[in-house]
């Protein structure tokens, strides 16, 4: 795993800051600034999408780990959420964020966490 040493500290950084542009994205949603929120939730997308692609190579030296189907669930949150928007369903936007975005990405970032972070901590 020392090869990935570099990738995985970059992860457990990008993950902190997944966590800001969440939140950011629920001040946006509450303060009804919808197209702000449907480009910040592209954003989280691909920066999701990157991240999941950057542990696949290294997926099976991991300990046994649902990091695959948690990136897989919050992604298809995410995307709904774009969908909705897209379907001019606003009104769902905040609803879904805090149904399908915020605790995917919670067990997505605790997963991650518990199964990365002994390999930067030695």
């Amino acid at each position: 795993m020392e090869k990935y040493y570099e990738v995985i500290r970059r992860i457990i950084e990008l993950i902190d800051t997944l966590e800001e542009g969440i939140i950011h994205l629920e001040k946006q949603l509450t303060e009804h600034r919808y197209e702000e929120s449907v480009v910040m939730l592209q954003d989280l997308l691909e920066a999701i999408s990157s991240i999941a692609n950057a542990i696949e190579p290294m997926d099976g030296e991991l300990p046994e780990n649902n990091i695959s189907s948690l990136s897989q669930n919050l992604i298809k949150g995410i995307q709904k959420t774009v969908d909705s928007y897209s379907e001019d369903k606003e009104v769902n936007l905040s609803v879904e964020a805090q149904e399908y975005i915020i605790p995917n990405y919670i067990s997505w970032r605790d997963e991650i966490a518990k199964t990365l972070k002994p390999y930067i901590q030695s």
